[in-house]
């Protein structure tokens, strides 16, 4: 098929809508203190659950924490973690590293954390016998699955006029979040992802 004949298929109305969402879309670190209405936030779940995932299963979910409370908890551990690590860090790196860490707790002001969650369930291991590299490779391919709900969730905030920030740091205290957010122990968090309206001073990158 000629390129024009294929270029005559395409809806190019939808292709520009989606490029403009894409190239809006800026990591949002500062939030407004204005509530989120859950349904705004439903409908962000909403396209969530319509991401590719390895094999096409289900194993996997998004938790809404929008306790003020629990979110607080949560950077405040974060922090307190990453103080902690800082004694490790050497000396002459030890001041980037705290400005580094800064980001971590950035979503200490979102009013909802939204927290993917995946649990990897053995195939091909198994059928190998519990080959390591198979279990890397199958641990990864799950991985990678949830980072494609992490991206639609973020282009649907966009989408929204929403801030989000997509945030893996915060896992450097991966078990204890796990336990705040009570994450079932067969699942592992994918990520945190802030969300709320921009704050007029908002930090983007």
């Amino acid at each position: 098929m000629s390129t024009g004949a294929s270029c005559m298929d395409c809806n190019f109305a939808q292709y520009d809508a989606l490029k403009n969402i894409a190239q809006a879309r800026k990591s949002c670190r500062t939030f407004s203190a204005r509530p989120l209405p859950e349904d705004l936030v439903q409908k962000v779940l909403d396209i969530a659950m319509l991401s590719p995932y390895a094999s096409g299963r289900k194993n996997w979910a998004v938790r809404t924490v929008s306790d003020s409370a629990t979110i607080a908890n949560a950077a405040d551990l974060v922090q307190t973690h990453c103080a902690a690590l800082s004694a490790d860090v050497r000396d002459d790196m030890r001041d980037a590293f705290k400005t580094y860490a800064a980001n971590f707790v950035a979503f200490r002001t979102a009013p909802v954390l939204l927290v993917t969650e995946f649990r990897v369930v053995p195939a091909l291991s198994l059928m190998t016998g519990g080959n390591q590299e198979i279990v890397r490779w199958e641990r990864e391919n799950f991985i990678k699955s949830i980072s494609c709900v992490s991206m639609l969730i973020l282009l649907a905030a966009e989408s929204l006029q929403l801030g989000a920030c997509c945030m893996t740091g915060p896992l450097l205290v991966h078990d204890g979040l796990s336990r705040l957010f009570k994450v079932r122990e067969s699942r592992e968090i994918g990520a945190l992802i802030a969300l709320g309206y921009k704050s007029q001073e908002n930090n983007n990158g």
